[in-house]
């Protein structure tokens, strides 16, 4: 069984700037208003006004898990690059027949 696998360096790029890009806007995600509710006297109430701070650290850790895989692409690519050219300059160093 033959599977295809290709690692193209420039589409790891790209994917690791989207991924980048994208952690921007879930790190912008703004909770200010779940702490403006107003109300008295309802648990709900209490616990809606509550969350905010709590799903602003749950974003900022998935952002910066985001930018960390970004990273670890970016750095694949980089890998990618430099193994092709030792295995293409070990092939280019074999004796011809």
């Amino acid at each position: 069984m033959v599977s295809e696998f290709e690692a193209n360096p420039d589409s790891l790029r790209e994917l690791a700037a989207t991924w980048q890009a994208s952690s921007e806007p879930v790190r912008a995600f703004d909770w200010a208003a779940l702490a403006a509710i107003a109300g008295e006297g309802s648990d709900v109430l209490v616990a809606v006004r509550d969350c905010g701070a709590a799903g602003s650290a749950a974003l900022e850790s998935v952002a910066e898990r985001i930018v960390t895989m970004a990273a670890l692409i970016a750095r694949f690519a980089g890998d990618v690059e430099a193994n092709d050219a030792q295995a293409a300059a070990a092939i280019d160093a074999l004796t011809p027949r």
